[in-house]
């Protein structure tokens, strides 16, 4: 039996809240991030945490910790061949 559309919407509003209280998220920043204590998004970006570069097209990952970001490049979809 299929779940009515609003417990679906509830359960993942539910699972975002429980990303966020972890300091998982999706952050978008204008340019390459920049790693370190002082890096782009420290104290916001946890570990697992993704960062669109709306000017690159980029995609990268938190692989650090929330007091010392380590950004990696996942995907440059603003590549052209």
């Amino acid at each position: 039996m299929a779940q009515p559309q609003a417990y679906q919407r509830q359960k993942i509003m539910r699972s975002l809240n429980e990303l966020n209280k972890s300091n998982i998220q999706v952050v978008k920043n204008a340019g390459t991030p920049v790693d370190g204590t002082s890096g782009t998004k420290v104290g916001v970006a946890g570990p697992g945490c993704l960062l669109i570069d709306t000017t690159n097209c980029e995609l990268y990952q938190n692989i650090g910790s929330l007091v010392s970001v380590v950004w990696t490049l996942i995907s440059n979809a603003g590549t052209t061949s």
